[in-house]
């Protein structure tokens, strides 16, 4: 065992060898180099950019500034900077401590110098005052006062509360108000207040003068009573109850009111009985009217300034509200045609609705054109409640549910249910595909609204909790579109009905969804033109409503003449239509064959305005001596350069023109019925030499080109039509 532990190889024994020879002496140095410099005397200034030294510097030298001449060749800039504009020293302060001394200088005047604690700095008066004391070492010398007591709750009148006041003030404490001076001063500003102004203040608020006519011999009868007591005579009970008879389509005209001088926009017959009409006109006027004796006019009630919009009976008939479009809303008395109240918000009202629980009688909706609903207490004549969420005009008020809520439709294509009282929309129904509904009517189940679509169809609605729509039961088959005609239902509720734009009168079945009957009630549309509405300011339509029977009449006439399609724009003061023509002679227009007296649409106005003068001078440039095309300065060659810059000349025609519009059929001229009472502007823009207009001269060339042709060949054709 010993001779195999002492057993070693070649391997380890040069191992050992090499370790032996690894290893270095370390020399001693026992008189090493040593600077004899005094140090004290030694004033070693570092460089700024200095980031190590190799031996001990004192402070004084270390936070010393730089000495010397400063060099005329480095820039001002600071070296030792911490943000952009320079260096910032660092503070460590509390936030409490600074919060005391900017509260201490802002209340008092003065704070410690944040360079030196024992230092105050700012009002000296003050810190005299206060003996430099922070704002939490000042000590208020306010008393705290006492109170009366609150009283004892078990007496009646006896408990005060909070409210009994302190123990320093006075037996009397009134609510707080202005001061004798304040009061004075006041009464002095009003007195020197210009009277015109109080005048125009006054006149804007006063609704006007209401005033009411008799049509009739006497306002009673025999007995005593008023055309408001329902007729006995007449063979039908007008007492009992809706939907106890049955009911049949009409087949026979009766009767023809007449009596208003411009068109009707609305009728409502008198709750339960039904024996009387009233209707809202154009005319600025609503009249009352006999169902059944004598159907004569019985009263006329005049206070409006402009067409009245809507109208609606109160649920004993008694009183009735009218909306117009001069902003008033005004109640009136049915049987003696007093007006009892007038509302207004300064904004158009478009609809008017009376709550039909019999406890809230005194309350009435309206929807205006500032996109609300206002509810309006008639007894103190105040609004209540605002319904702000729709996006456009509100257009129908429709109460359902036990008249807890309420439905509205508006221009922006939606339906908002809402809760009664509060103005938050409860069910918001909006498709892409939806319309405008500016009718509603509630069915007399109390189970469906109809609301007239102007995308030619009648849509039902649940009036329950989820509003949803009865996909299964659309009525078609009328023409509505631009038209709001209110649908209807027989009182049984086997029929629904409405009008359409041509005077007919539609009747569905109401299981079945299929027309009924149709017939031709009026002659001519059987409400009021809603083009001439709007501009007379009474509807709010939007300016690029699109005219296209209009804008193909236009171009019948001005066929082979036209540039482009004819623009035309609305306002209220008319229809205005823009036509550019190419022509040689201006006017040679009013002779142009296509316009002949007779009967056809004719124009308000006609302005005939030269085209020259637009964008000639931007050819002139392109086209002058520095132009190398060869096709342009062919184009221009003879084109006189004094025309280019000619001014726009223009000739007007005002009143009743010559310039009135034969059209090819009879069809077209029914068709354009509605355009016969608008004025319409008739500007003709003549183009003399279509090449000096440049728009049109690019918008051709690109026009060609888009059909791949080749531009040689559009050059071409271009000179061949300006030499023939």
């Amino acid at each position: 065992m010993n001779v195999v532990a002492n057993y070693e190889s070649d391997s380890s024994s040069n191992e050992a060898v090499q370790n032996e020879l690894a290893v270095k002496k370390v020399r001693i140095d026992a008189a090493p180099a040593v600077n004899t410099e005094d140090l004290s005397e030694y004033r070693y200034l570092p460089g700024v950019t200095t980031k190590e030294i190799m031996h001990n510097v004192p402070y004084q030298d270390l936070a010393r500034p730089l000495a010397g001449p400063s060099n005329p060749f480095n820039s001002t800039e600071i070296v030792n900077k911490n943000i952009l504009t320079g260096f910032v020293e660092e503070h460590a302060i509390s936030d409490f401590t600074f919060s005391t001394m900017e509260r201490t200088y802002m209340n008092y005047g003065y704070t410690v110098n944040p360079d030196s604690q024992d230092q105050l700095i700012g009002s000296a008066k003050n810190i005299a005052e206060y003996g430099g004391a922070t704002i939490h070492d000042i000590k208020k010398n306010d008393v705290k006062r006492k109170r009366k007591p609150k009283g004892d709750p078990s007496v009646v009148g006896g408990y005060k509360g909070p409210w009994a006041g302190f123990e320093d003030e006075g037996e009397e404490r009134g609510l707080s108000g202005p001061t004798e001076e304040e009061k004075a001063a006041l009464e002095a500003a009003l007195a020197s207040t210009p009277a015109v102004v109080v005048k125009a203040v006054e006149a804007v608020a006063d609704p006007g003068k209401e005033k009411t006519v008799f049509h009739g011999k006497s306002e009673f009868d025999y007995l005593g009573r008023t055309y408001m007591h329902a007729p006995t005579d007449v063979g039908v009970n007008l007492n009992g109850d809706a939907g106890s008879q049955e009911c049949f389509i009409p087949k026979t005209l009766i009767h023809t009111w007449t009596g208003h001088t411009k068109g009707v926009n609305m009728i409502r017959f008198l709750p339960k009985t039904a024996h009387l009409i009233l209707s809202a006109s154009m005319d600025t006027k609503v009249k009352l009217w006999d169902v059944y004796n004598d159907r004569k006019c019985l009263r006329t009630f005049m206070g409006h300034s402009k067409a009245v919009k809507a109208i609606d009976f109160s649920n004993d008939g008694r009183k009735f509200l009218t909306c117009s479009y001069d902003k008033w809303i005004k109640l009136w008395d049915t049987e003696t045609g007093q007006c009892i109240r007038s509302f207004t918000t300064r904004r158009i009202p478009y609809c008017i609705k009376f709550n039909p629980a019999a406890e809230q009688q005194n309350i009435f909706l309206t929807g205006c054109a500032d996109k609300k609903v206002y509810q309006f207490d008639s007894n103190s004549g105040k609004v209540v409640q605002e319904y702000d969420q729709h996006l456009g005009a509100v257009n129908t008020i429709t109460f359902v549910d036990d008249n807890r809520r309420f439905v509205t439709t508006s221009d922006d294509k939606t339906l908002r249910a809402w809760e009664y009282g509060i103005p938050v929309v409860i069910k918001y129904i909006a498709e892409p595909d939806m319309h405008s509904m500016p009718a509603v009517t509630l069915d007399p189940s109390k189970k469906f609204i109809a609301c007239q679509s102007l995308d030619n169809q009648i849509l039902i609605y649940s009036a329950k909790d989820r509003f949803k729509l009865q996909r299964k039961k659309v009525f078609k088959g009328h023409l509505i579109a631009g038209y709001a005609c209110q649908p209807g239902f027989s009182a049984d509720g086997r029929f629904l009905m409405s009008g359409d734009s041509e005077g007919k009168v539609w009747f569905w079945d109401w299981k079945s969804c299929k027309v009924f009957k149709k017939f031709k009630a009026h002659e001519n549309v059987g409400r009021t033109n809603p083009i001439s509405l709007r501009l007379r300011g009474l509807i709010n339509w939007g300016s690029n409503v699109r005219h296209p029977l209009l804008s193909a009449y236009v171009k019948h006439v001005f066929q082979g003449h036209l540039v482009a399609t004819p623009g035309i724009r609305a306002s209220t003061l008319g229809l205005w239509v823009n036509v550019t023509v190419f022509s040689e002679d201006a006017e040679k227009l009013l002779n142009h064959p296509k316009l002949a007296p007779g009967e056809g649409l004719s124009f308000s106005s006609v302005n005939i305005v030269d085209a020259l003068g637009r964008s000639e001078k931007r050819i002139a440039e392109f086209t002058g001596d520095k132009s190398k095309n060869p096709f342009m300065q062919n184009l221009v060659a003879n084109v006189d350069k004094v025309d280019l810059v000619k001014e726009r000349t223009s000739a007007s025609y005002k009143g009743v023109s010559p310039l009135i519009a034969r059209a090819s059929s009879e069809g077209v001229l029914d068709a354009l019925h509605i355009y016969r009472d608008v004025p319409i502007h008739l500007q003709i823009n003549v183009i003399k030499n279509p090449v000096l207009n440049a728009d049109i001269l690019a918008r051709y060339i690109a026009n060609q080109l888009s059909l791949n042709k080749q531009l040689p060949r559009i050059y071409k054709s271009i000179l061949s039509k300006l030499s023939a």
